[in-house]
């Protein structure tokens, strides 16, 4: 998928998919695949999150993700 994403683009290395049921608001499939649930698929509904993208900064793995997630209930 990620091939078929970077066709006549920059190659992309990293996959988010939103709207998934996932513990604690997020889930890191493996080094380049983040889930994330912003609320009704949050277990608890209380843990949904959000991403904010720096578009400035390199994105290598899923790690690099996680300091953007916030709180959809802060």
């Amino acid at each position: 998928m990620l091939q078929a994403f970077s066709q006549g683009f920059y190659p992309q290395t990293v996959l988010v998919s939103g709207h998934m049921k996932c513990q604690n608001g997020h889930t890191q499939v493996n080094q380049y695949q983040l889930r994330i649930a912003s609320a009704t698929h949050a277990r608890p509904l209380e843990s949904g999150v959000y991403l904010l993208l720096d578009m400035e900064k390199r994105v290598k793995t899923a790690a690099d993700l996680l300091p953007g997630l916030a709180s959809v209930f802060s």
